[in-house]
């Protein structure tokens, strides 16, 4: 391999962690929307959170039960989504197409409001940035 290349497993995973953090992807809770795999994770762990300060009862466990089902199957396919364009992308342009791949996912993400936030503080349509409100 020459200077310059990227190897297969670091295209993989710059792939799939973009992917993770910025493809939005549809979850069905209660109310559905469009949002990446660590939001999905996040609203889980806030779900365990709030299920283990109250008695825990309710529909908080499955909530956050659903939630985590939804992130890790969305988390495993776009693992083997990744791999593939890893591993088929000539080795002489897998450094430009990765590049351009995450590059230009990150501008959609944080300059159009591609993503659906049900439970957002703000307004139902975000940004990436304002997906964390």
């Amino acid at each position: 391999m020459s200077y310059g290349q990227m190897t297969t497993r670091r295209a993989r995973r710059l792939l799939w962690g973009a992917a993770l953090l910025l493809v939005p992807l549809p979850y069905f809770v209660m109310v559905h929307g469009h949002v990446p795999v660590v939001r999905m994770g996040l609203l889980g762990c806030i779900t365990i959170a709030y299920a283990g300060a109250v008695d825990g009862s309710g529909v908080a466990w499955p909530m956050a039960a659903l939630l985590w089902a939804h992130a890790l199957t969305y988390g495993v396919l776009l693992w083997g989504a990744a791999a593939l364009l890893a591993r088929f992308v000539p080795a002489r342009a897998r450094s430009p197409f990765v590049w351009f791949a995450v590059g230009s996912g990150a501008f959609l993400a944080l300059y159009f409001e591609i993503y659906h936030t049900p439970f957002a503080a703000e307004s139902a349509r975000s940004n990436w940035l304002g997906l964390f409100q």
